[in-house]
C-alpha cells in the first residue's frame, strides 16, 4: 500500500451506482480494507455494536485481502469518528462510504461524467469516472478508466472486479490531501 498504514477517507457520490462501487476500488487498491458504510442499513453487527460492545477479533485485522464492509448503525458523528479511529491501527485502510451528513473527515468527491453532460469546472478536484461516450475534457483530481458493465455488475452483485488498472488508479486517491 502506498501511504501510511490505517488512512482513513471517506467517499461520496451522488450517483447511487458510483456510492456502491467507489469504496470496493478504493479499498482493493490498498491490498484490504474496511468500509463504513453510512449510506444504507446493513444487517449483522454494526459501528455502533462495536462502540458498545468492543471490537471482536475478527473486526480488529482483515483475515485476508480484500473489503470488508460494517454497516454504522444508530451512531453519531462524534460517536462514528472514535470508533473508526479505535478500528484504524489494525486496517490497511478504512473508506468510510458517506451519506454526505455525518462524516466530517477528509472525503473523495466522486462524480460521473456522462455523454451531453455540460462541462465542469476545472478546479473541482474530484475523482472522474467517465462513462462510455463521454467526453471528459480537462478535469482536476483523479480520471479513472472506463469500467466495463460486466465488472460494474459484478460489483453490485458482491464479487470483486475483474478490472485491474480500474482498482489501481483508486491508489492516487490515497495520494490527495482531500479537504
Amino acid at each position: 500500500m502506498r501511504g501510511r498504514r490505517g488512512q482513513i477517507l471517506g467517499l461520496f457520490s451522488e450517483d447511487p451506482v458510483l456510492r456502491l462501487i467507489g469504496p470496493i476500488g478504493m479499498g482493493l487498491s490498498v491490498g484490504a480494507a474496511l468500509i463504513v458504510d453510512l449510506t444504507r442499513d446493513l444487517a449483522g453487527r454494526t459501528l455502533a455494536d462495536v462502540r458498545i460492545d468492543g471490537p471482536r477479533l475478527d473486526e480488529l485485522s482483515p483475515g485476508r485481502g480484500g473489503v470488508a464492509t460494517i454497516g454504522a448503525g444508530p451512531i453519531t458523528g462524534t460517536e462514528l469518528a472514535e470508533t473508526v479511529e479505535i478500528l484504524r491501527s489494525s486496517w490497511p485502510a478504512v473508506v468510510v462510504r458517506s451519506d454526505g451528513f455525518r462524516w466530517a473527515g477528509p472525503t473523495v468527491p466522486y462524480r460521473g461524467v456522462y455523454p451531453g453532460q455540460e462541462a465542469f469546472s476545472p478546479q473541482t478536484a474530484a475523482v472522474w469516472q467517465v462513462s462510455d461516450g463521454a467526453q471528459p475534457g480537462r478535469l482536476a483530481g483523479i480520471v479513472l478508466p472506463r469500467l466495463s458493465h460486466r465488472s460494474t455488475a459484478a460489483m453490485l452483485r458482491g464479487h470483486t472486479p475483474a478490472a485491474k488498472r480500474w482498482v489501481d488508479a483508486w491508489q492516487n486517491a490515497w495520494e490527495i490531501p482531500w479537504a
